[in-house]
Parts: structure tokens; C-alpha cells; sequence
């Protein structure tokens, strides 16, 4: 029974690897594609979003995948600057990394789940995420998601115009990018600290943190936040000779709305009221800083002598000030550090006491378990008395039985002792008569094998006799056919030869005609052989016909080798006319035909003649002799 279950179990356990085996092909190019688009996701990361976007949600098999996945599509999709308000592609990072995942995985989902909550404008929240990943600090290895987070906290702080915090935060992740050279994000979070301290008016760190900026060389061409920070700094301290320089040197820069400002407040302080209102106009969007615009309004209606305006922009700015400082107060981060911290020690509160209570229970239920197996341990003393005073009395009975069964056995043993004696008579007689048998068999096999000797020699006789029949049946047939063959050959023979009697008549009579011209002076004679020459050469294709077939029968062999070179009829009509003495030009004339070149060339190629090779005709000639 317990090796059946036990085989059940791996049945089970088999059926459970299966659909692992079955996906782990698909898992593994899976996660090739995502180590690939992690790779590339600090200096490509469009093109880590289309890996990443190829891959199907189908393909990922487990939770861990789906886990990764999430975070790198979160990662790609924040550093291709597409604001997510949604969790819905970072869920399953949230729900498995959470609990579940290694500290650095911890981290990115810590850090990304804040993004989504600043995309959300739910501050608090994202603060909250920030401070979750601060925790991890001192166990991750993802120095550059802690150097984002530490960033993201720096910029929550100063939305809150918590100048301090924020300073202090981004200098935390300047030296992360510091120590893994990572300059361009050192600059941003520098260009932040400077943000921080200016809201402070603290000069000491603003010129520190100006000179660290200034150190890293291949800043030389700041962007619009350095400039931002250089008008603020200058406005501040900077006498009227040195801010007026300063603006004079950022006029050939391109500026945004920010820095618009910047300067027509810069300007509005010099008491230059019609640029700085020039500045002023150009603003193109006040929804960013209301603030700020409200203020500066108020310097530049003032640096152009309208006071009356002035007072009730500032009036207009003290409201929305009042309205903001409200807004921040209800919204403080640095009250939700303290009430997370709160709420943590309230948690480590709460896990001691459970910690004790588990301990309590783990304890109650140890006593418990002793007293059980003492019980359990007494009641099986008892049990194995009981058994052994049974196995007593079963033994006794078992011997009680064994010596019954011995006395039966000993009875049995002697009367198979005497059936043996009975047995070993008839086996003797047997052996007798077993050995008559065996010499009886050996004759009769002997006289078998001489029986097949004979049969064996009857068969291949009678298979040499069948052997010789079939052949002289195959010669037999082999000769009446050869005789039908020659039959019918000197039947096509007598009709050739009759053929070929009429054309030598033909051409005979013709040569006759032609001699009796030439004998006699009568015209007669001149005029009949004309007649018949006209009559024969005039039907050209008997003619060509009757003349192939004269030298078929004068020159077989030479028509026989013509043919087995691959000329065709109308070629070999051609060699015939060359045969009988006629040349190229007078062939083409007589045949009336505009390929005779054509064919001619054809016929050398296949004699084997080149061009430049001997006349046709004479080769024709000489071949025939």
C-alpha cells in the first residue's frame, strides 16, 4: 500500500513538471529578450521599449516573469517620458516583488510605483514609496535606482518649497552618480541642490555647490536650469554692474518661460522697466509657476512706474500665496516622513507584540505536544505489553501446530519413501527399454538421411533436364525469330532494290538522252534531253528524295555516318547536292531558300569543320572517295 503511494506521488509530481518542460524553450528566449532590453535600457531605451513591447504577455509562464517584465516595461516606458497614472503594467512587479523579491528588485518596484504616484499628483503617496526604498539602502546594489529615488524625493521636497530637505536629498544622489561616474546625472541633481539652497538665500553652499558644477568640465554650455539658478543667484547677490553683465552674457541663449521670467524680474531690480515688461510679455504659459508670475508682475509693473498696478498684483499674489501656503500645509511631506516613521514604529510595536503572542502560543502548544507524546508514549508501553503476551500465546499455538505437522510429515516421508522404491523398479525398465528405442531411432534416422541423399540427387537431375529444355526452347525461339527477321529483311531488300532499279533507269535514260545530244547534231535529240532533265530536277523534292536514296544504296556507309552525326533530312539533302558536284551559292539558287548559309554552317558544326576550315564540297568529295 505504501509503495503505490508513493508511486502515485511521482506520478503527480511528474504531472506537475510537465507544462515547465513544455514552456521552457519559449521561457528561455523570453528571458533572453528581456536581459537584452535591460541592457540597453540606460543608453537605448526605445529601443528596449520595442523588445520589450514584441514580447507577448502569453509567453510569461511564471510569476517571476510576469514580476520582471512589468518592471522593465515601467523602466522603459519612464525613460521614454510616457507619464503612466496607471498600475496596470506595473501590478504584478507590486504584487510579487513586494513580497517576495530580493532587495534590488524591492527597490525598482518601490521607486516606479512612486513615479506613477507623482504622474497621479498624489504626493503623499509617492513619498511614501520613496521612503520604503530609502529602507533598503544599506542592501541593494542598484546604486543608480537609489540615486532616482533619492532625486524624486529632492523634487517632492521643493514642490513643498522645503528647501533643506530637498537640498539635502539631491546631494545624496550626486554622490551615488559620483561614485559610478555618471556625470550627467551628478549635473541634474546638483542643478537641484542649487534649486534647494536658493530657496534657503544660503550663499556659502550656493557658491559651493556652483563650483562643483563648474568642475565637471564638460558642463562649459549649461542648460536652462544652471541659468535659472545663475539669474536667481545673481538677482540675490550680485551688485547692479555684475547683474547687468551677467544678463548681458545670457542673451545669445535660447530661453524658456521660466527663464523669461528670471530675467524681466532681473531686469525689473536694474529699474529697466521696458525690457523686463518686453520679457514679461513673451510669456507664453503662466499655468507652470502662478506664483512666481504673480510676484514678478508685481517688479515689473513697479520698474515701469505703474504702482497703482503694482499693488494690486501684489495684492492678487498675497492672496494665492495665502491659497498655496494652505495647499502645502495640508499636503506636507515632510509631515508625511514623520507620520510614515510613526507608522512604522507603530509597526515594529505591533510586531513585537505578535512576535510575543506567537511565542506564547508556540509555547502553549509545545506543552501541549509533550504531554500528548508522553500520553502517546505510555499508551504505547501498554500496547507493545499486550502485543507481546499475544505473540506469547501465538507462538505457543505456532509450536503446538509445528509438532503436529512434523508427525504428519514423518508419516508422509515414509510412504513416499516406499512409493519411491515402486518408482525406481519402473524407471529401471523403462531405461531398458528407452535404449532399444534409442538404437531403433538411429537406424531409422540413418536410413531417412540416405532416403534425402537419393531424393536430392533425383531433384537436381530432374532440375538440369528442366534447365536444358528451356534453353533449347530459347534457341528455338531465338531462331524462328531470326528467321522471320531475315525473311522480312530480303522482302525490304527485293523492294528496295526494285526502287532502285527505277531511279538508275531514270537516271539512265536521262544519260542516255544527254550522250545521243552529244553524238548527234539533231536538235531533236538536244531538246528531249533538256526536256528530261527539266522534268527531273524541276519536281526538287523527288529529286532530293530519289538522289538521298541512290547514295543510301552507293554509299551506305557514308549516309550512315552523316545521320549518326545528327543531320537532319534537309541537311543531308544538302550534302547529297554538294555530292553531286554543286556548289554553296548554286545550291542556294537552285533550292531558292534564304537560309542556305544558315544550314551550310550548321552542317559544318556538326562534321566537326570550323569556318575557315576546308571547302564543304570538296571535304563532301573526298569523304565519298
Amino acid at each position: 500500500m505504501k509503495r503505490i503511494s508513493n508511486i502515485f506521488g511521482i506520478l503527480i509530481f511528474l504531472l506537475l513538471l510537465i507544462p515547465q518542460f513544455v514552456g521552457c524553450g519559449s521561457s528561455v528566449r523570453t528571458q533572453q529578450r528581456m536581459d537584452r532590453a535591460e541592457k540597453m535600457m540606460e543608453t537605448s531605451p526605445d529601443s528596449a521599449l520595442a523588445i520589450l513591447d514584441s514580447i507577448s504577455l502569453g509567453a510569461l509562464s511564471s510569476r517571476s516573469e510576469k514580476a520582471r517584465y512589468a518592471v522593465l516595461k515601467s523602466m522603459a516606458l519612464d525613460k521614454n517620458f510616457i507619464d503612466t497614472i496607471t498600475f496596470d503594467v506595473l501590478q504584478p512587479a507590486i504584487d510579487y516583488y513586494l513580497k517576495k523579491g530580493t532587495p534590488d528588485q524591492k527597490l525598482r518596484t518601490l521607486y516606479y510605483q512612486g513615479r506613477i504616484f507623482e504622474n497621479r499628483k498624489e504626493d503623499e503617496e509617492a513619498m511614501k514609496c520613496f521612503l520604503k526604498a530609502n529602507e533598503l539602502k544599506d542592501v541593494i546594489a542598484d546604486s543608480i535606482v537609489l540615486g532616482r529615488t533619492y532625486f524624486a524625493m529632492s523634487s517632492l521636497y521643493y514642490q513643498q518649497r522645503r528647501g533643506e530637505a530637498s537640498a539635502y536629498y539631491a546631494l545624496l544622489a550626486a554622490n551615488i552618480y559620483k561614485d559610478i561616474d555618471r556625470t550627467d546625472l551628478r549635473a541634474d541633481a546638483l542643478l537641484n541642490a542649487l534649486d534647494g539652497y536658493n530657496l534657503l538665500e544660503n550663499r556659502e553652499k550656493l557658491d559651493s555647490i556652483i563650483g562643483l558644477i563648474h568642475s565637471l568640465g564638460e558642463f562649459d554650455d549649461p542648460g536652462n536650469s544652471f541659468r535659472h539658478n545663475q539669474i536667481v543667484y545673481g538677482v540675490e547677490y550680485f551688485s547692479g554692474t555684475e547683474l547687468k553683465n551677467l544678463l548681458d552674457s545670457l542673451q545669445g541663449f535660447s530661453s524658456n518661460d521660466n527663464i523669461k521670467l528670471d530675467m524681466a524680474r532681473a531686469y525689473s531690480k536694474l529699474g529697466i522697466g521696458k525690457i523686463a515688461q518686453t520679457y514679461f510679455d513673451s510669456v507664453k504659459n503662466i499655468d507652470g509657476d502662478v506664483l512666481k508670475y504673480m510676484a514678478i508682475k508685481t517688479d515689473v509693473l513697479e520698474a515701469n512706474g505703474d504702482y497703482k498696478g503694482a499693488l494690486d498684483a501684489l495684492k492678487h499674489y498675497i492672496a494665492a500665496s495665502d491659497s498655496m501656503v494652505s495647499a502645502l500645509l495640508s499636503q506636507d511631506v515632510l509631515f508625511v516622513e514623520k507620520k510614515y516613521n510613526l507608522e512604522k514604529i507603530n509597526i515594529y510595536e505591533r510586531q513585537d507584540r505578535e512576535t510575543l503572542r506567537n511565542y506564547s502560543i508556540i509555547c502553549i502548544l509545545f506543552l501541549i505536544i509533550v504531554v500528548i507524546l508522553l500520553y502517546l508514549r505510555l499508551r504505547m508501553v501498554e500496547i507493545k505489553k499486550l502485543k507481546s503476551e499475544k505473540e506469547q500465546l501465538a507462538l505457543t499455538i505456532r509450536l503446538n501446530t509445528i509438532s503436529q505437522e512434523n508427525n504428519r510429515i514423518e508419516l508422509e516421508r515414509k510412504e513416499a519413501l516406499r512409493e519411491n522404491n515402486i518408482l525406481m523398479t519402473e524407471v529401471s525398465t523403462l531405461s531398458t527399454e528407452k535404449e532399444a528405442y534409442e538404437k531403433e531411432h538411429i537406424r531409422l534416422k540413418n536410413e531417412i538421411l540416405e532416403l534425402n541423399v537419393a531424393n536430392e540427387a533425383v531433384r537436381m537431375e530432374r532440375d538440369s533436364i528442366i534447365s536444358d529444355a528451356e534453353k533449347v526452347k530459347d534457341n528455338l525461339e531465338s531462331l524462328i525469330a531470326e528467321r522471320e527477321g531475315l525473311s522480312e529483311i530480303i522482302k525490304r531488300q527485293s523492294k528496295i532494290d526494285s526502287e532502285f532499279k527505277d531511279l538508275v533507269k531514270d537516271r539512265l535514260k536521262i544519260l542516255n538522252a544527254v550522250m545521243a545530244a552529244h553524238l548527234s547534231a539533231s536538235n531533236k535529240h538536244l531538246r528531249q534531253s533538256n526536256t528530261l532533265l527539266q522534268q527531273t530536277t524541276k519536281d526538287k523534292e523527288n529529286f532530293l528524295i530519289s538522289t538521298k536514296s541512290i547514295y543510301y544504296s552507293l554509299y551506305p556507309t557514308f549516309m550512315t555516318s552523316l545521320k549518326e552525326k545528327g543531320l537532319t533530312d534537309l541537311e543531308m539533302n544538302y550534302v547529297c547536292l554538294y555530292a553531286l558536284g554543286l556548289k554553296g551559292n548554286e545550291i542556294g539558287e537552285y533550292l531558292q531558300t534564304k537560309r542556305h548559309y544558315n544550314i551550310s554552317s550548321e552542317i559544318r558544326t556538326k562534321l566537326g569543320l570550323a569556318q575557315n576550315d576546308t571547302n564543304l564540297g570538296l571535304y563532301i568529295l573526298s569523304q565519298l572517295k
